[in-house]
């Protein structure tokens, strides 16, 4: 299959699946190799091709800063690369629904090309296009570099900008709507796309957003004590190389080889963290949600049941008050709130899992959700409760990122029950429907922007609830006074 785009013509491969064919352009460039002069910066477009471009494998990958980033063997400065799946059926006329996939890592680690990801199922069974894209992540997206001007810093997420504009340019070309564009991902993908919504309040390239597990605030988990973050990490970086004492360390930074920057920041687990801009992060992102200066488009967020099991070190409550003196005033209150004993708390790290769970995840997307409804933008929220033989981890629950592979359609057909299967394609179509109709939404009530019902019990609006016992293979709604009962304890943080 090919298609002709603004740069060039594209040479793409042809994968059947379900009795449709699917057409996947992989490794198409949305911007120049960002090297040289480039390293750091906000990305400039893609130069054009002449001879057709073979799209048929994988972009690199960003460089990784990660323990397990063998995973991700093809990583490469050269990286700002996207994928275009679509039926074979669709032509330029189609105008069909995209969907546009923010991959999540902490903003440190990740890529589109992870199998997980794959959308051909999802463009399979929904007549969608689906686009992946890579951006710059750690030290190469968010370098905190002195020289750079504040508004400049934050490459990864111009990249993400880049991404989204070359869909807007060139989508049609592929079957896709260009005004049919919602942007998806999840953690860190998640609360980019939270980013994105939070700062782009005119003309969004996008109509609907979806976000899984994670909405963008000032985050405190994760951080632990006298870790080397943000500007402090640049100057350690620069002063590993000698570059601080030259008259530009950001030029001196740029002559380095890439992947000598790679092991040093992997040797020392500094972070590259985004700075507040306040064009592609700001300071007080509830402020501009409060005052209503967001994009107005729908929305739907959600959570897995155990987030924290992942994110959780500490096997003891007083280990883990220690790793976080935030919670300190509060540590009477967090015992009251989860006594070890209650369900799917069996010992002191399952607590600490809940505490995590509920101050970075569940709290926070119920504020949110509650404040993006109160501006009479159509919100849902879904709260998945399952894992399966083939996607759980021992001991962890329904973890983060365990949607994913229900999403996507990506788990394994090794021991896939029917029920995995069901749930599956209930997810994927609700998640298809809500784009496709961001206004009708995904299949269950949206939230109203009612009282909170926080601690209270009080129902005051639906959570659809994805697999677990009450209905192990589609949706069961509850009130979010049974999801949120513990949120009155976070407020003041």
């Amino acid at each position: 299959p090919s298609v002709t785009i603004a740069d060039g013509v594209v040479i793409g491969t042809a994968t059947s699946t379900a009795n449709v064919t699917v057409n996947k352009f992989l490794g198409i460039p949305y911007a120049a190799a960002p090297t040289g002069s480039l390293r750091f910066a906000p990305p400039q477009p893609a130069k054009s091709w002449t001879s057709p471009l073979n799209a048929t494998a994988y972009g690199h990958a960003c460089m990784q800063q990660s323990s397990s980033s063998t995973l991700l063997a093809t990583e490469s400065e050269d990286c700002l690369y996207l994928n275009v799946l679509a039926p074979s059926t669709a032509k330029p006329s189609s105008n069909l629904t995209v969907l546009v996939w923010i991959h999540g890592g902490a903003l440190e680690s990740g890529s589109a090309a992870i199998a997980y990801y794959d959308g051909t199922s999802f463009v399979a069974n929904q007549d969608i296009v689906f686009v992946s894209i890579n951006y710059r992540l750690n030290a190469f997206g968010f370098s905190n570099a002195a020289e750079l001007p504040l508004t400049k810093r934050n490459a990864g997420f111009y990249d993400q900008r880049l991404a989204l504009q070359w869909v807007q340019d060139n989508i049609a070309a592929f079957g896709g709507d260009p005004e049919k564009v919602t942007v998806f991902g999840e953690s860190s993908g998640s609360t980019s796309v939270s980013r994105l919504v939070n700062t782009m309040p005119v003309d969004p390239p996008f109509r609907a957003a979806i976000m899984e597990s994670g909405v963008y605030e000032e985050a405190w988990v994760g951080q632990t004590l006298n870790e080397v973050s943000g500007p402090a990490a640049w100057t350690a970086l620069a002063s590993s190389f000698n570059c601080t004492n030259t008259t530009s360390p950001l030029t001196c930074m740029r002559s380095v080889d890439a992947t000598s920057i790679k092991t040093v920041v992997n040797d020392n687990s500094w972070r590259f963290t985004p700075t507040n801009d306040n064009i592609t992060q700001l300071l007080e992102p509830k402020a501009a949600l409060r005052a209503g200066a967001i994009a107005k488009v729908p929305v739907m967020m959600g959570q897995n049941t155990n987030e924290g099991t992942l994110f959780t070190a500490e096997t003891t409550f007083a280990d883990f008050i220690d790793a976080y003196p935030i919670l300190t005033p509060y540590k009477d209150q967090l015992e009251a709130a989860y006594p070890v004993g209650s369900p799917g708390i069996s010992n002191e790290f399952y607590m600490n899992a809940a505490i995590v769970t509920d101050a970075e995840f569940t709290c926070p997307i119920s504020l949110t959700s509650l404040m993006t409804a109160s501006l009479g933008i159509p919100v849902w929220r879904y709260y998945f409760n399952t894992t399966f033989p083939n996607t759980a981890i021992s001991g962890f629950g329904v973890y983060h990122t365990a949607e994913i592979p229900l999403v996507f359609g990506t788990y394994s057909d090794l021991l896939a029950t029917e029920d995995e299967m069901a749930l599956s394609s209930y997810m994927q179509t609700a998640w298809a429907s809500f784009a496709k109709d961001p206004v009708a939404g995904p299949g269950w009530p949206r939230v109203s922007a009612g009282r909170s019902g926080h601690g209270s019990g009080n129902v005051s609006y639906a959570v659809g609830v994805l697999g677990g016992p009450e209905n192990t293979d589609g949706l069961f709604v509850t009130g979010n006074g049974t999801v949120d009962r513990s949120c009155g304890i976070y407020t003041g943080i």
